[in-house]
């Protein structure tokens, strides 16, 4: 069977009810690891096929991960790349992230910090072929009614280069707030918002 090698976080996962932030990342067994990525294709493609059903041609109107195939590197740095200014501010964080697996585009590996209070956290990708990391990272916090607010990661995949995060606003006047899917390609050494759409 092929090794998806499918990161899949929903946002939804972290609530008051949960533990902290760094109990859930922890690290899974060979059994869980392989049942985390069944069920992260599921319900990705649960989701696709949801989209493509309200969108009517999915291949113009939603972004499909095959379509952007990404080769898996098979020699991996031990250094980061200290001429790049972000990857030397976090080198210890990034450097400690540079062991960690393959999750995204053949060649980065995923890390997560705190950013202060309200439970805020950033969500940040390194090339462990390179050591430098991506400029752009992903954050979220809860917001004063204990709600998660931002960006969060939801489906990445390190056979391609599509990226899925799902972002949730701030409370509007009326009470609601607004879901979206965002859908990023990586273009070079950066990350190209190529589709948003509204979520449930």
């Amino acid at each position: 069977m092929k090794d998806f090698g499918i990161a899949f976080v929903p946002l939804n996962i972290v609530h008051k009810a949960s533990p902290r932030h760094d109990e859930i990342f922890q690290p899974l067994n060979l059994h869980e690891k392989k049942t985390m990525k069944k069920n992260a294709a599921k319900s990705f493609m649960a989701i696709f096929c949801f989209i493509v059903t309200l969108n009517g041609n999915a291949s113009e109107k939603t972004p499909n991960p095959a379509d952007y195939p990404a080769k898996v590197v098979s020699q991996k740095t031990d250094v980061i790349d200290r001429s790049d200014p972000f990857t030397r501010e976090y080198r210890t964080r990034f450097t400690d992230a540079l062991k960690n697996p393959i999750t995204f585009a053949g060649e980065f590996a995923v890390t997560r910090w705190g950013c202060g209070s309200s439970g805020c956290t950033v969500t940040a990708f390194i090339n462990v072929r390179t050591g430098k990391a991506l400029a752009q990272t992903f954050s979220s916090y809860y917001d004063v009614n204990e709600e998660a607010v931002g960006e969060e990661i939801y489906y990445s995949d390190k056979g391609s280069r599509l990226l899925v995060t799902y972002e949730t606003g701030e409370q509007q006047e009326n009470g609601e707030r607004k879901h979206y899917y965002n859908y990023y390609l990586l273009d070079s050494e950066n990350l190209k918002l190529i589709t948003k759409r509204s979520a449930p």
